[in-house]
């Protein structure tokens, strides 16, 4: 991937964050985490992306990295957050993901 893809990428998942109701229809957590599943499935596939650096961006947030069964957000959610901030919170995980892809 290269500098204008990755900031093109980039622009979109702001957008996700902003406004995740134009994307998912309402901020609803488990959209969120379909849509970002796709997104990074995708990335991973075009970018030749190890699917451990999304591991190694959540754990670099200070996240537990949850195992198969888990999700990260339940974390976020015991944490106070809301759901609009739990959504903020994966998208900004994705960004890093893609910032990363062009290191």
């Amino acid at each position: 991937m290269n500098t204008q893809q990755a900031s093109e990428l980039k622009q979109l998942l702001q957008k996700v964050a902003s406004h995740p109701d134009l994307f998912l229809g309402k901020p609803d957590i488990f959209l969120a985490e379909v849509f970002l599943s796709g997104f990074s499935a995708a990335l991973a596939k075009t970018a030749g992306l190890d699917l451990t650096e999304h591991q190694r961006v959540i754990a670099d947030r200070g996240w537990r990295v949850p195992s198969a069964s888990e999700s990260v957000t339940n974390q976020m959610l015991e944490s106070g957050m809301s759901p609009e901030q739990v959504i903020a919170e994966l998208v900004a995980i994705e960004i890093e993901v893609v910032n990363r892809s062009t290191e």
